[in-house]
This record gives structure tokens, sequence and C-alpha cells, in this order.
């Protein structure tokens, strides 16, 4: 989020908020915070890598069902304190939200930093205790019960100290206004993002104004708060369509009018937070639409090469069966010639008479008679020749499904809905990778009823995921389905489903976030799901064995590890599960 846009937002909170008093804490779908200050005053605070927004909210997003621990412990904490204000450093895109209740002042911090963002609930002696995101780097990682340290301000001058003088050294070292001078000032001037250094660069470079007189007018405005909100897009908004891309640099929300992007369709809004719904709405659907359509595509070129080696062993098979006349020569061979064979382990040599007297070695077995080897020969012989029809049948309906996949690609390819995306997804029976990736393992032979099926997921990095649905379905996804290098796990202590990740690769480790997306599973398909996080035992299946004369479902485990998750349906997983089960 642009930080000169941020600090007009806040400018607009500090008018609305202070004296509120928050009445709910609510997390979205998309695992956005919401705070409800009533009367139609509720302010939406997202973080994450692309995902960083501040502004007020007027619609109503499909919240989650189960919300995280950071939501719930805020709703606990700070429902009913009141705002006191709001701050923010103009140069830096960190906001403090104090809050005051009978328990004293408390703080909310959101740092909006993009890949490192964050929130942060702080308790009046300014110590952390509750943090959003669990972030990798240990400079950022926050640790409750340690004092929150904001992030290192930069030593270079920030967008309202920069002086005149230095604005040209920096145009000096770029070689003018232009070349490198863009990247130059995002990265040299603290709080001045890349859409203002594009501005100043246009109006320099297309003789409006001196660079003196551009920067001058900048900071202006910024000091005098004298924003015009404007939402710049490819096309009206309101004709903007699903397969529309909308990327950085055409489609964003500007603190006023750009000479720079006179190319693009402007909007004025009266308030940031309007145009900031809206771009948010636009783009959140675009993003679907896309991650959805390039991974269908994805999908469907595994799905041709897996057809293809499909193809190609069923080809090797067929040549194999067909040469299944040579184990009927063999075997009338051998009883023909009986009497005239040379015996050594496990090698007859015989003369064949009726075939050009040349001498031939015939591999059998030697715990057979002569007899019973010839006889399996001809057991052999009988199923070569019963399989051609089967193999024949099976590679024409690879033929048959590989000569529609083309024609599908590209209707997927020139899809302009999510709704045609998904359709083409469902009809094919194949899932977009890392979403909408559920399906049914129906039952086998002599087993009926819903207890006997699974459910199949696919983590965010394109893992397998199975989930028993009872304890017969455990049972058979346990030891009938999965391999034994496949990971297995469940909750601990507690009924529940067996979980299978499929692990064809043999690898000798889960992935840190497919091991955590299929615990969530685990922990939520357990009677141990409503009592926060949950311990989640797991290991490879070849650790696990069913005790002798154990009812379905139950199993001994020899060896294994643990992970404690917070259970999270297939809606809030990143394993994300599809339509019901048909």
């Amino acid at each position: 989020m642009d930080n000169v846009v941020l600090n007009g937002v806040v400018a607009e909170l500090a008018g609305v908020l202070p004296g509120r008093r928050l009445e709910r804490v609510e997390q979205s779908r998309e695992g956005d915070l919401i705070l409800d200050f009533g009367r139609g005053v509720r302010l939406r605070i997202a973080t994450g890598p692309g995902r960083s927004r501040l502004h007020l909210l007027r619609g109503h997003p499909p919240l989650a069902e189960t919300p995280q621990p950071f939501t719930a412990r805020l709703s606990r904490e700070a429902v009913g304190a009141r705002i006191e204000q709001i701050t923010k450093d103009p140069e830096e895109r960190v906001i403090s939200l104090f809050l005051r209740s009978p328990d004293g002042e408390r703080r909310l911090v959101a740092e909006l930093l993009g890949r490192s963002s964050n929130l942060l609930w702080l308790n009046q002696d300014g110590r952390i205790q509750a943090f959003a995101r669990t972030l990798k780097s240990e400079f950022r990682a926050p640790a409750p019960g340690e004092p929150y340290q904001p992030p290192p301000t930069l030593k270079s001058a920030g967008v309202l100290s920069l002086a005149p003088a230095d604005l040209e050294q920096l145009a000096r070292s770029a070689g003018g206004v232009g070349g490198d001078f863009v990247r130059l000032l995002v990265r040299e001037v603290r709080g001045l993002g890349s859409m203002l250094a594009r501005e100043i660069e246009h109006r320099v470079r297309e003789g409006q104004e001196d660079l003196a007189a551009v920067w001058g007018g900048i900071v202006s405005r910024l000091q005098g708060g004298r924003f015009e909100p404007h939402l710049y897009s490819p096309c009206d908004p309101d004709e903007i369509e699903e397969h529309l891309a909308l990327e950085t640099d055409r489609f964003f929300v500007a603190p006023w009018p750009l000479a720079s992007a006179s190319h693009l369709v402007a909007r004025r809004f009266e308030s940031f937070s309007e145009a900031l719904e809206l771009h948010g709405r636009l783009a959140d659907r675009w993003k679907e639409f896309d991650t959805e359509r390039r991974s269908l595509a994805s999908s469907f070129e595994t799905e041709t090469r897996r057809l293809r080696r499909l193809q190609e062993a069923l080809e090797r098979d067929l040549e194999r069966a067909q040469q299944g006349d040579q184990y009927r020569v063999w075997g009338e061979i051998l009883l023909r010639e009986k009497d005239s064979l040379r015996i050594e382990g496990s090698t007859v040599t015989v003369l064949d008479r009726y075939g050009g007297g040349q001498e031939l070695s015939i591999l059998v077995d030697p715990a057979l008679s002569i007899g019973q080897n010839a006889e399996r020969m001809f057991h052999r012989y009988r199923r070569a020749r019963r399989s051609v029809p089967h193999i024949e049948k099976r590679m024409q309906e690879i033929t048959k499904r590989l000569g529609g996949l083309g024609p599908v690609q590209n209707q997927v390819r020139t899809a302009r809905t999510l709704r045609k995306v998904r359709v083409l997804a469902e009809r094919w029976k194949l899932a977009p990778r890392g979403v909408s990736s559920e399906r049914t393992l129906r039952a086998g032979a002599g087993e009926r009823g819903p207890e006997a099926r699974a459910r199949e997921f696919r983590s965010s990095e394109g893992w397998t995921i199975l989930v028993g649905r009872g304890a017969r379905a455990n049972d058979r996804l346990t030891f009938g389905v999965s391999a034994p290098h496949d990971f297995w796990m469940h909750a601990a202590g507690s009924p529940g489903a067996h979980v299978v990740v499929r692990n064809p690769s043999r690898k000798p480790q889960i992935p840190p976030r497919t091991l955590k997306e299929a615990a969530a599973l685990a922990a939520f398909f357990s009677k141990a799901r409503g009592g926060g996080a949950v311990d989640v035992h797991y290991t490879q299946r070849r650790y696990v064995r069913r005790p002798r004369g154990a009812p379905p479902g139950q199993v001994l485990v020899k060896r294994f590890r643990t992970v404690r998750v917070e259970p999270r349906p297939p809606a809030q997983n990143s394993a994300q599960s599809g339509p019901p089960d048909r």
C-alpha cells in the first residue's frame, strides 16, 4: 500500500474513530481483520504479501467460520475499549491504534510492510501480547512478552525533509531525470513510493515544470493534507470484467490527479476508503480468477503428460501381450520333447525339431515338473490373450481423452469468468492446484454407505491429502489406499479422521507448509477441534499397523512426531475443499 495514500487514509480515520467504542472483532474469509465500531463504522486491516490494506469498510465480506487465534484474543481483550487516537509517522508505513478500557491502555499496531507485514497487540507497557503472523526473519520475528520495537528508520532523508539540493544531487547521480532516476528516488527517499516517483519524472521530462517546482508542489500537498482520492484503471471500473488483467501499474489508488496516468481512466472519490474498497474488491476478484485459470491450465498440462506416459506404458504392455504366443510354443515343446530335455538348474535345453532344428533354452521353475511348467506357459499365454482387448480398450479411452484435452485447454485460455473456469474443472474432474480440489474416493467392492468414503484435498504446494470419513473409511484409507512411504497423521488422544499425505517420490520429509495444512485438517476433522490448538501426531504410514482383532480404524503407531496447529476447515485452509460430494 502506497505510503502517501496511507497518510490520507490515516487522516480520514483520525476524524472518525477517536472516541468510538469497539463493539465486535471479526475476520474475513481471506484472513483480514475487521473492527466493528457500530453504526456502520467498520475498519478493515489486511496484512501479508500483496494484501496490505487499511480503510473503512462499507460492504459485508464473507466471514471466516473459525477466526485465527490473534482475532480471537482481540475479541476477548479489545471489545468494549474506546479508540483514543490513531497515529502514523508520515514517512513510515506503521500505524498505531491506542485503545483505553477499564483495564488500562492497549495498542494495536499495524505494520503494512509488504512481506514483513504484521499486526501486533501490545499491553500498557508496550510489550507484545499477540501477533497475527509468524515471520521467518529473525530480525522482525515478534516474541510474546518482549518490548515492541518498531522497524528501524532508514538514515536517508524522508519525503518531507529532503532538501531541494539533495534532490538535484540524486538526479545528477542518476544521470538526469530518466534512466535510474525513479528507482533511485524510491530507494533513497523514505516514504516516497514508485507511483509519485514516476509522476515526478513524467512532469519534469514533459517540460511542465522544473524538478524543484514539482517537488515543492508534492511536499506542499502532503504538508497541507490536500488529498483528492482517485482510482486509476484500464477502463471504467463499472465495466471491468473478471478476465481483465489488473496489474499494479494500471490499476491503483492515487492521492491526487496524476499527469503520468493520463492514459488510464480516472474516477474521483470522496474518501480514500471508498476508492480502496472498490480497488480491493476488483483486484481480489481478478486475482482469484487469474490464479484458478493459471492453475487449471497447469493441471491440464500435467494431465496431458500423465496420459502420454500411460499411453506409452500401455503400448509396451500391448506389445508384450501380443507376444504371448511364444508361451504357447514353449509349453508345446516342453510336452512334445519331454523325453529329450536337458535340465540344468532353472534352464531347459531342447532341440526344436519342428522349428528349424535349433537348440532352445527355456527358463522353468525347477521346483515344478515339466508338465506343471508347461501348464504355467499355457496359463501365461491365455492371460496374455485375454489382456489384449482390455489394453486396446484402455488405449482407445486414453486417445479419446487426449483428443478432447486440446480444445478444452483453449477454452481455459480464453475463459472470461471464474464460473467458466470452474465449470471446465468440474466437467473434466480436474482441480486447479491449491484451490477447489476435493473429490470423493468411492468405496471398493463390498463396501457400502458414506462411512466407506474419503475426501481428497490438495495442499497449496500441490501435495495430495486424503481424509477418512468414519472408522471404515479410516481403515481402508490407511491400510488399503495409502503406500508405506506416504505420510500419516491423526489428532493426538482424540477420535477423528486418519489423514494421509501422498508421497509418490518417497521424500524423507514433508514440507512444513503442507504439514501444517494437513495437520490443520486432521485437527478440524476430530473431536478436539472445539478446544483451541490441537496436537497432531504424524509419521510415515509404514510405522502404522492394525492391532490383531481391533475394530476398524484403530491403529498402533511405532514412532511419530507431533505438531501443534489450530483446527482449520478447508474453506480457511490453504488446502481448500471444492464442491460437495457427488
